[in-house]
């Protein structure tokens, strides 16, 4: 669909950026680097940043089927963004949130165009992703320690802000393994997987990605499976069991902070959660219109904002917030229109990374993510690119329409 520059440029992106990052992090973390380049992503982002944006104008500009609609509302939204950061510099706001806002946007730049314009379905990019993936997973559980992987805390360098939290791992790792994943047609393959990519995430002690990465391995299953009734039996099996046999499941588990999951009333994580919703709500309500810029910094820091989508309404006011969830419920309604006209696009590869992406995204956002994560640029650029193939299939007569076979991982 776009050419072979384009692509590469944005292949080389997706693994300097997302495996590239885990593995930068995980040599500062056992002291075989220093801490050369920060907190890593934003500096190979902005490296990134004109090559990418460069060669996408050459191809919106070579074909204007290359840029839908949806492309522009996207950067209509970023320009916003920008402006309502801006106005808010301008008045003295705090120059970490500031910062903070200034390189999600740029994030965000590159992250989309990385995912619309990267074919994870070419086999030397399926092959590169899947070794990255056991090489990464094999960090994972060598340098875990007492069942938990966090590099951050056993590493001599201590609470520095330059590596990254287990968080960052986990984004890394979940992105890395839905690309391998969604492209990945032989059953065997994908349960070995499964079986590697859960365990690993639960040893990360990232809840929510272990959450989303499972929720998206039923999706996953659901839309590949000749008979989903039988997926369905298979999951009702499995939760009864894991039911039943819930005492002696704990058990065997190692003791890490994913499991107070099980017991949020006393986990810490939870309650900080809880009373910086509380604060963001009654910011909302104070100020609904305009919302108040940084005002989360008196609790504690720049960190301190509410973990989910109204974080953007504190930020960027009742439109931002809007126009941030217009972004993500049209999409999302448009790929289920095409599911439920059973259209053939929904039954491709394209479609189920475009709607696991969208459906975990929209979760987490309303349950743990705040406004700037960059999970939200990756969901929209991949829909950008369902959109993109989607057209240049129906612009083919019947005869000359692409095949969207699902290649097994071993073609």
């Amino acid at each position: 669909m776009f050419s072979s520059v384009s692509r590469s440029m944005a292949h080389l992106a997706f693994f300097a950026l997302f495996p590239g990052f885990f593995f930068y992090h995980s040599a500062l973390g056992t002291e075989m680097i220093g801490p050369m380049l920060g907190g890593y992503f934003s500096w190979v982002a902005l490296a990134f940043a004109p090559f990418l944006f460069g060669l996408y104008l050459i191809e919106v500009m070579k074909d204007l089927r290359y840029l839908p609609r949806f492309d522009i509302f996207f950067f209509l939204y970023l320009l916003y963004f920008l402006l309502v950061v801006a106005f808010n510099a301008a008045g003295g706001a705090d120059q970490d949130v500031v910062k903070d806002h200034l390189l999600a946007i740029l994030q965000f730049v590159v992250v989309f165009i990385v995912f619309k314009m990267a074919d994870f379905r070419a086999s030397i990019v399926r092959w590169a992703a899947f070794v990255t993936l056991i090489v990464m997973t094999a960090l994972v559980f060598y340098l875990s320690v007492d069942g938990m992987f966090y590099l951050k805390q056993d590493s001599a360098l201590g609470d520095t802000e330059s590596l990254a939290s287990y968080q960052g791992f986990a984004r890394s790792y979940f992105l890395t393994a839905l690309a391998v994943a969604a492209f990945t047609n032989s059953i065997p393959l994908r349960m070995l997987i499964y079986a590697l990519c859960i365990p690993a995430l639960f040893m990360n002690g990232a809840r929510s990605e272990l959450i989303a990465l499972t929720i998206t391995v039923f999706l996953i299953e659901v839309f590949y499976a000749r008979y989903r009734w039988l997926i369905l039996v298979f999951a009702g099996v499995v939760i009864a069991l894991c039911t039943l046999y819930f005492d002696e499941l704990i058990a065997v588990l190692p003791s890490n902070r994913t499991l107070e999951i099980l017991h949020l009333s006393a986990d810490s994580s939870w309650q900080a959660r809880n009373s910086l919703l509380l604060h963001g709500l009654r910011t909302i309500a104070d100020h609904p219109l305009l919302g108040d810029y940084g005002s989360y910094v008196a609790l504690g820091g720049s960190g301190d904002y509410i973990h989910n989508i109204f974080s953007a309404w504190v930020d960027l006011g009742l439109s931002g917030f809007l126009f941030l969830a217009g972004l993500l419920l049209v999409p999302m309604y448009r790929v289920c229109a095409d599911m439920a006209m059973q259209d053939r696009k929904a039954r491709s590869d394209e479609f189920v990374l475009s709607f696991a992406l969208l459906f975990v995204t929209i979760l987490l956002l309303l349950t743990a993510k705040n406004f700037t994560d960059v999970l939200i640029a990756a969901a929209l650029g991949r829909y950008s690119h369902y959109c993109c193939s989607r057209s240049s299939w129906h612009g083919h007569p019947s005869s000359a329409r692409p095949q969207l076979d699902i290649m097994p991982l071993s073609a």
